[in-house]
């Protein structure tokens, strides 16, 4: 875990890959950006603190396996639960939460309405972002 507050704003980059977490200890927006600079893009977990209430920002790295292909309901439950994103009460993110942290983390989502069997259905596209 990496704690950065303002004494962290200019001139040390991360390169350890042995640190996942990372805590910005600063309201100074200024401050977040360049530390957000600083640390590595795959870095699992980011807490930055914010004048109402802590926000978490996820950098999820998604399997291949869901890129570029028609992902149903049932396919993004199971990546959910594959992903195993926690709220504060301890219960499964569900995936609204996981699109907005996928869209955070350089994705793109894609929705569109196909007929599979017969049956109109919602599926999503998952590309990354050019």
């Amino acid at each position: 875990m990496l704690i950065i507050n303002g004494s962290m704003q200019e001139g040390w980059n991360l390169f350890d890959n042995k640190v996942n977490w990372a805590i910005l200890d600063t309201l100074d927006i200024t401050e977040q950006i360049q530390a957000l600079g600083r640390i590595r893009k795959d870095i699992d977990l980011v807490v930055k603190r914010t004048r109402d209430e802590e926000q978490v920002t996820f950098n999820i790295d998604l399997p291949d396996y869901y890129l570029n292909r028609e992902l149903t309901q049932e396919d993004k439950e199971v990546m959910c639960d594959e992903l195993r994103i926690l709220d504060v009460n301890g219960r499964l993110r569900k995936w609204p939460t996981i699109k907005k942290y996928l869209k955070d983390s350089g994705y793109v989502v894609k929705d569109k309405t196909l007929t599979i069997d017969g049956k109109r259905t919602r599926i999503s596209i998952i590309t990354i972002k050019d």
